[in-house]
């Protein structure tokens, strides 16, 4: 909800996979970060994508944080982080939705923020530019869950990096978002026709 569109382009020149037109073969859009825009953007948002295909449903959600782990799987006392100064660290499409979770759940600003490319594979140079500063700060880093299983071998090297793991919480429609999986994979019916000669 908060970049729906992107700038209106496609891989390469923008950060859409297909087009928005893409919409007409969807029976369902689910509008993420919906608690961070206001109630008119949304009702905006729901009429662009329905005149763009008017048999789709909608719903909202939004991501709800849960903790903040550390590289050996452990949930950090939230007390004690917030006691802390921290940074982010992203190679995510929006880090500004990261950056409203983090500070809707530790209550505070991120003192620096290291915004990489969407999909960045995260570098020993980089993390180490970044430990010396966490370092300097008496701070430590925070990168997304899905940053995290992507460089997670590289990440666990340095005790400055945790992770915030989220999930994905309803706002409205969340009743049309199950039917729609359970209808996916409930088991179809199938004719099965043999053609055989006869033979063993």
């Amino acid at each position: 909800a908060l970049k729906p569109f992107g700038n209106g382009e496609v891989i390469p020149c923008g950060s859409l996979r297909e087009p928005r037109t893409a919409l007409r073969r969807a029976g369902l859009a689910v509008l993420t970060h919906a608690d961070k825009v206001s109630p008119e953007k949304l009702s905006a948002l729901e009429k662009e994508i329905k005149r763009i295909n008017p048999a789709i449903e909608t719903a909202w959600a939004s991501h709800e944080a849960l903790g903040v782990w550390s590289g050996y799987g452990e949930n950090e006392a939230i007390q004690a982080l917030k006691d802390r100064p921290y940074f982010l660290a992203s190679g995510i499409g929006n880090p500004e939705g990261f950056r409203k979770t983090a500070m809707k759940y530790l209550g505070k600003e991120p003192l620096k923020e290291f915004r990489f490319r969407d999909h960045h594979a995260f570098r020993k140079k980089d993390l180490e530019s970044i430990v010396k500063q966490c370092e300097k700060e008496g701070a430590y880093c925070l990168v997304t869950e899905k940053d995290w299983v992507r460089s997670q071998d590289l990440l666990k090297q340095y005790a400055s990096f945790k992770y915030l793991k989220i999930r994905l919480s309803f706002l409205k429609g969340e009743e049309k978002v199950y039917d729609r999986v359970v209808s996916l994979t409930r088991p179809k019916k199938r004719s099965i026709l043999i053609l055989s000669d006869g033979k063993a």
